[in-house]
């Protein structure tokens, strides 16, 4: 005969395996009874989804339509300045403009009045021509093969004593004798001059030529009671006082 500590074993194996069958069974009874969503939920969670999105574009749009009208409001500010910008730079075109307009009528009243003899004259019908100068025809007047010295009128200083040194010929130590010759007018002045030998200095001899015009004044040759014009040779001697 089994022993009663068998039988009890066996028992407690027994329940355990009939309490395993029992919640297996119970376990696909509770899922069949999950409750299902009815046609009302399942619409009612679609509107909310619709809706949803509907919130998520108009956000969409109205932020695409803040950053247009903030672009907008950027060209409008910048067409704005370059605006002014071109507004300042004509008026500042034109306030140079009315002061340089300005300016002109002063300038030319600041301007020094020449003396009627200074003036241009005004264009005026050619008078007759009058008979040339001695000193005119003096250029033309061939110079003769024999020419004596001139002399000085008296009681006249020396003409080398009226000259100054050219500036140019003392500081190159420049001296030298240069012989002229000279067209004396009836009056006695030197109106034309050749050079007949050079000094050495085209310095000095276009110096003593320029001297003897300005500061020269000589004896005519006389024919009679009357004096004529003629050639007349003259030296001159620049030194500086040796």
């Amino acid at each position: 005969m089994p022993r009663l500590s068998d039988l009890a074993i066996t028992a407690c194996l027994l329940s355990v395996a009939g309490n395993t069958l029992a919640q297996d069974a119970k376990t696909p009874a509770q899922e069949q009874s999950a409750p299902v969503p009815s046609i009302e939920e399942l619409k009612r969670q679609l509107e909310a989804k619709r809706l949803e999105l509907k919130q998520q574009s108009e956000a969409k749009r109205q932020l695409e339509a803040k950053q247009q009208a903030d672009a907008k409001q950027q060209a409008d500010a910048k067409q704005q300045a370059e605006a002014k910008q071109q507004a300042d730079a004509k008026q500042q075109a034109e306030a140079k403009l009315q002061l340089e307009a300005k300016q002109q009528p002063e300038a030319r009243q600041k301007q020094p009045k020449l003396p009627p003899a200074e003036r241009e004259p005004a264009a005026a019908p050619e008078s007759p021509r009058t008979p040339a100068s001695p000193a005119v025809l003096a250029k033309s007047t061939p110079i003769p093969k024999n020419i004596s010295p001139v002399k000085l009128e008296p009681n006249s200083a020396a003409v080398s004593d009226s000259c100054p040194y050219p500036v140019a010929a003392r500081n190159r130590g420049e001296t030298g004798t240069v012989v002229l010759l000279i067209y004396v007018t009836p009056d006695g002045h030197a109106t034309d001059t050749n050079i007949e030998s050079s000094s050495g200095s085209d310095v000095l001899d276009e110096a003593a030529a320029s001297c003897v015009k300005e500061y020269g004044h000589f004896l005519p040759r006389r024919v009679g009671a009357r004096a004529e014009a003629g050639w007349f040779r003259m030296k001159f001697r620049w030194s500086f006082g040796d």
